[in-house]
């Protein structure tokens, strides 16, 4: 069940932008890796459910390897993504 107390709310952001925010980060990441992972390892799975999960393992590992970039280098990258 989701919680919408404010205090709860305030907790994560503090997460978000403290100096935990990259071990979160990391650990967020892990987890949607291999939650996409296990979609595709599943055998009732559709093809479009593989699809998507497939791209999505994509879209993380660029994500990740774009972070790991110096930040001039980062920030240019994702302009060039979004233009």
């Amino acid at each position: 069940m989701r919680s919408y107390n404010f205090g709860d709310k305030l907790a994560s952001q503090q997460i978000k932008e403290g100096p935990a925010k990259q071990a979160w980060w990391k650990e967020e990441v892990k987890f949607e890796i291999e939650r996409f992972k296990s979609i595709l390892r599943d055998p009732e799975a559709t093809d479009e459910e593989r699809a998507i999960a497939q791209s999505q393992i994509a879209n993380y590992q660029e994500m990740s390897t774009m972070a790991a970039r110096p930040s001039a280098e980062w920030i240019q990258q994702v302009y060039l993504l979004a233009s």
